[in-house]
């Protein structure tokens, strides 16, 4: 009876540890595939994170903004003496300044801001490819700042227009322009507001407002957004 009892005994005692391994191998398991998943989802994270570029975007749109650079006439202050007074006439002077466009038809059409080529003799289009070309005013409306320019070239890359009801504030977006007459370059920023009127600056105003980065010579080039469209 007491051998029968021993041989039982052990018999349990033997069944628990083995329900304790069993458990344990579970819970390793268990372990192993959440770390596993965890691993793999720090992975993913780590790779979104890389892989987080506008450079799409940016070799789309490119191609379809153009540098601007305009010949103006200024007159400047300068004093003469003589013998009877001391008086001030106005000096002509040739004005160098930069500006932006957006390419908008494969033929050569580009649009602008009239501000940029305002009173302006000569009108020099610089394109993504550094080849440049003497442009000619074809259309101006000054209610809305816009202008139309035309190069005599064929076969450019048009920007592709975002609809309008896709824009929305919080939208990342991409400046590209050619701020200070310095060659292209690209900012980013957010779309901080839609619809902004009352400025003052055109009769007819319908601005989106962004934080990124526009400085002078930006005027005339490229808001895009994450696909390269225009917004």
């Amino acid at each position: 009876m007491v051998s029968l009892i021993k041989s039982y005994g052990i018999y349990i005692l033997l069944g628990l540890l083995v329900s304790v391994s069993l458990n344990w191998y579970v819970n390793l398991g268990k372990a192993v595939t959440l770390n596993a998943s965890s691993s793999s989802v720090q992975t993913k994270i780590s790779n979104i994170q890389i892989k987080l570029s506008f450079s799409k975007a940016v070799k789309l749109a490119a191609p379809s903004v153009v540098n601007l650079f305009t010949s103006k006439v200024v007159f400047v202050d300068q004093e003469a003496n003589t013998a009877l007074l001391n008086t001030i006439k106005k000096e002509p002077r040739i004005s160098k300044e930069a500006g932006s466009g957006v390419i908008i038809s494969a033929n050569g059409y580009i649009v602008t801001n009239y501000h940029v080529i305002k009173d302006a003799k000569e009108i020099v289009v610089t394109l993504n490819s550094g080849k440049t070309y003497p442009a000619v005013v074809v259309g101006n409306d000054t209610e809305t700042d816009l202008s139309i320019l035309k190069i005599d070239v064929k076969k450019l890359a048009p920007i592709v227009f975002a609809p309008p009801e896709n824009i929305e504030v919080g939208d990342i977006v991409l400046a590209i322009g050619n701020p200070f007459g310095q060659g292209q370059s690209v900012s980013m920023g957010i779309v901080s507001a839609t619809g902004k009127d009352r400025i003052g600056l055109n009769t007819y105003e319908n601005f989106i407002q962004t934080d990124a980065a526009i400085n002078p010579g930006n005027s005339g080039g490229a808001l895009v957004n994450q696909s390269g469209e225009l917004v």
